[in-house]
């Protein structure tokens, strides 16, 4: 099953990517799955905003670290 996936993957978007680039982009995309699920858990609800970085994140347009920066200076400018 993890074969399919990897497979299916390593052809997203009409693009070719390697075996590694693949496994990255499902490390990202199970970090980023889990992160989600516990939030509500946490009593936070993400919006459309904090969605779409988090996909940016998967994609590999934006870095882990670039993510927490931004989620910090969201944190600190309050509702």
């Amino acid at each position: 099953m993890e074969e399919l996936r990897i497979e299916a993957l390593a052809e997203r978007g009409r693009k070719t990517f390697t075996t590694e680039e693949t496994l990255e982009f499902i490390r990202r995309q199970d970090l980023a799955a889990d992160t989600m699920t516990s939030s509500p858990l946490a009593g936070l609800e993400p919006d459309s905003a904090v969605l779409e970085r988090v996909q940016s994140y998967v994609e590999g347009e934006v870095a882990i670290e670039e993510l927490i920066e931004q989620a910090t200076r969201c944190a600190s400018a309050g509702p």
